[in-house]
């Protein structure tokens, strides 16, 4: 909250206690609005301490009625800086009248001497402060009209004594000015509305109301300030990543890029295949690693697959360029990933998915060549992502079950869901550090499924044809060994999307 000084500050009064010079703020003797807290400074001290015991009780601030004294508030002593410090009030005095805060003997410590007990005297004047609740919004979007709504309330009337007008700060820095000054109108028992005298754009505001703008059952409201922020925050500069940019990784093979806000995200097709790159990074030069495929966008999803997965220890950079990504309309300006690769061992053991009982809700997994399969036992801290299963819909594409893995023979597990899949095509994804293969880790796998017509998309006695993402044939009436050779990638077979992972 931005401080909005009005007024010129006090001159401070001296109070001589054991010898020293105590300056106090606000001064003794002085009217006040409220009491909320009170600086003490010991010019000539070199030290100050306060007794713990009376920390909190050892001050008390008073209503004096002519003989009559009635506690109103216990005093909390904060912290010493130096030779000063704050005592706080543990209730915000408002009510209009004279009190005397009372300072125990013993209370401070002053360069080695306890000092004397001590009196403060106030005056607090005018028309009484409201504790009630202001609220204020905007209405339709701007400042320019704001609604003022106090709780509780029986009355709400404008003070016809008050003096200083609403004002609005446009905050720029060194820059900030006052940019309106506004007209209140009571419209309701408990609501107001301001209406500023100009149209204000975009940007942070800081809203001053006055104290003894309004009465509020009798009592005048303290100053109010209220933050605004109208800046509009372009949706195609507000994403988050994983892997998170600058993380360690084991490798790298795809990243999801989110537009939090986005509605709708278009990919440039010709850039889909090869417009993202992956660099390794080396001390004077930057070296080709991967291109990279991207899309499709799910939702507001973005996910990048590297056409050669990367696990050499290193440091990489993903370039983004201009152009290959539209958010809600407007071009996504080029952007890097930074990761490094902690070049931990992985297996490169072939995975094979298998539906058993024509079930997506048991899959059993072949790992071929392997000795020994074994789950991966995370290190303290590490998360670990279970397989799990997407259906393909497209832009309302889901995640629809996740599954438990159960190690079911020297190079077999089983992965099972409870989760009931109806009929449609699915993409199963084995994430990457499951499964530990002859000591090495395992690499995220994708596979496809369709169970309204479970059928195994490379047939080995059925002609393959095959199409990159571009609808540019590849393969045709080619056998498994073909697709096989294929360079690494997403590709259409017979209809079906695979991904064809090459380790050549």
């Amino acid at each position: 909250m931005k401080k909005i000084f009005t007024s010129f500050i006090l001159a401070l009064l001296c109070v001589v206690v054991n010898a020293q010079t105590l300056t106090v703020y606000p001064e003794n003797g002085a009217s006040v609005d409220m009491l909320t807290d009170i600086s003490l400074t010991w010019e000539e001290a070199t030290t100050v301490t306060v007794d713990p015991a009376l920390m909190v009780g050892g001050a008390k601030a008073y209503k004096v009625e002519g003989e009559t004294k009635t506690l109103v508030s216990d005093i909390i002593c904060g912290p010493i800086w130096g030779n000063s410090t704050v005592i706080s009030f543990l209730s915000v005095v408002t009510d209009a009248g004279d009190y005397v805060v009372e300072i125990c003997d013993n209370m401070f410590t002053v360069d080695d001497t306890p000092a004397a007990g001590f009196t403060l005297d106030y005056t607090i004047g005018g028309i009484p402060s409201t504790s009630s609740t202001f609220a204020i919004e905007m209405k339709d979007n701007s400042v320019s009209t704001l609604l003022v709504t106090v709780e509780p309330c029986s009355e709400l009337m404008l003070n016809p004594e008050a003096t200083e007008s609403i004002q609005i700060i446009h905050n720029n820095g060194f820059a900030a000015y006052y940019a309106a000054v506004y007209t209140p109108e009571v419209t309701g028992a408990n609501t107001a509305t301001l209406t500023a005298d100009k149209t204000l754009g975009d940007g942070n505001y800081t809203l001053i109301i006055p104290k003894g703008t309004f009465i509020v059952d009798g009592k005048i409201n303290r100053e109010i300030l209220k933050e605004f922020d109208l800046s509009v925050v372009n949706p195609a500069d507000k994403y988050s990543v994983s892997p998170a940019n600058g993380s360690i990784v084991d490798e790298l093979i795809e990243i999801v890029v989110t537009w939090e806000d986005a509605t709708a995200i278009d990919i440039n097709v010709d850039m889909m295949m090869g417009g993202i790159k992956v660099y390794q990074i080396g001390a004077e030069e930057k070296i080709l690693a991967s291109e990279v495929f991207c899309g499709p966008a799910w939702g507001n999803d973005v996910i990048l697959t590297l056409t050669s997965p990367i696990d050499g220890a290193g440091d990489y950079e993903v370039v983004i360029p201009d152009n290959m990504i539209t958010v809600d309309g407007t071009p996504v300006p080029a952007f890097s990933l930074l990761y490094t690769v902690s070049g931990l061992p992985i297996s490169s053991a072939t995975i094979k998915a298998q539906l058993q009982d024509e079930s997506l809700s048991t899959i059993l997994l072949t790992f071929e060549p392997c000795a020994y399969l074994s789950l991966y036992e995370p290190v303290e801290g590490e998360e670990i992502e279970a397989p799990f299963i997407i259906a393909n819909l497209g832009f309302s594409s889901y995640i629809a079950a996740t599954y438990t893995i159960t190690i079911t023979g020297e190079n077999t597990a089983v992965l099972t869901t409870d989760t009931e899949l109806p009929a449609g095509n699915y993409t199963l994804h084995v994430t990457r550090n499951n499964f530990l293969i002859d000591g090495a880790l395992n690499k995220l796998t994708l596979f496809d499924f369709d169970n309204s017509a479970v059928e195994k998309v490379l047939n080995d006695n059925a002609p393959l044809n095959v199409y990159d993402l571009r609808g540019v044939q590849v393969v045709t009436n080619g056998d498994v060994n073909e697709v096989k050779g294929l360079d690494s990638g997403i590709y259409i077979v017979n209809g079906k999307k695979i991904f064809v992972r090459n380790n050549k």
